[in-house]
């Protein structure tokens, strides 16, 4: 695949949340892996870093909302838990960007203050 043909110059990897072994064979593991962020093929350059080729991927679970073997381009509808915390979850996204975005606003203005200091002067 592509990503064999990829060079990997740095690795940078949150580790896993959380891995398990489900079987064993001969020429295979079956993983279970838990990450809490994953950018685009970044499973498949980790494990190509080691060797180690991905046969089969499977996501079974995006934000806490499961899955359960939804087939590909199919909908459905949210369970009540999973609506309620899909909101409490962009609640506190959004709560997180706006005192983020007032932090680097105040940090801008300290620098431009500090700034306008240095360069007062006095007759």
């Amino acid at each position: 695949g592509a990503h064999e043909k990829s060079k990997i110059y740095s690795m940078e990897f949150a580790p896993f949340a959380h891995f398990e072994i489900r079987s064993e064979g001969k020429n295979f593991t079956k993983l279970r892996v838990t990450i809490t962020e994953g950018k685009n093929r970044e499973l498949r350059r980790f494990f190509a870093h080691f060797d180690a080729k991905i046969l089969d991927l499977k996501r079974i679970a995006f934000g806490g909302i499961e899955l359960n073997n939804l087939p590909e381009n199919k909908t459905r509808y949210f369970t009540r838990r999973e609506y309620d915390d899909l909101h409490k979850f962009m609640k506190r996204k959004r709560a997180n960007t706006i005192a983020q975005a007032k932090n680097e606003a105040n940090a801008k203005k300290q620098a431009i203050e500090n700034d306008n200091r240095k360069f007062k002067y006095k007759d």
